[in-house]
């Protein structure tokens, strides 16, 4: 029920230890988790190749529940990275259940085991209705 809740929100429920990889900083603009609960480490590799991890002094957290950011603080650049090398974020998401989330996640978990044949439903349902304050842009 949780993974099918997830699916359809495109956000994080259970508490989980994500890694993104992003191309450059310019993707920490939208960042493909949410919702974000922290940051654990950002790495990158240099213009001499070599491994560093970026000082949390450099960044904020920032954007919405739904969209998640990581932006510059005032008066700081981003490092120069090696061409063609990932930016890898670490972070911690999810872990908060808003109260209409879990209730749609009984009522599927009820209908699964009452309606076994997993009939498709033309209409809206109600866990279309529970779950679409909770979805993620174009899920």
């Amino acid at each position: 029920a949780r993974d099918h809740v997830e699916s359809y929100c495109g956000m994080r429920f259970a508490e989980w230890a994500a890694v993104m990889e992003c191309d450059s900083f310019a993707d920490f603009v939208a960042l493909p988790e949410a919702p974000l609960k922290a940051i654990t480490s950002v790495a990158y590799t240099d213009l001499m190749g070599d491994e560093q991890t970026l000082d949390p002094s450099v960044y904020e957290v920032g954007g919405s529940r739904f969209a998640p950011s990581i932006a510059l603080k005032p008066g700081q650049v981003w490092p120069q990275i090696e061409h063609g090398s990932a930016i890898v974020v670490s972070a911690t998401v999810g872990g908060d259940v808003p109260e209409s989330v879990g209730h749609a996640m009984l009522i599927f978990v009820s209908d699964s085991f009452h309606q076994r044949e997993n009939a498709k439903a033309e209409n809206w349902t109600v866990l279309d209705y529970l779950l679409c304050n909770h979805r993620r842009g174009s899920v």
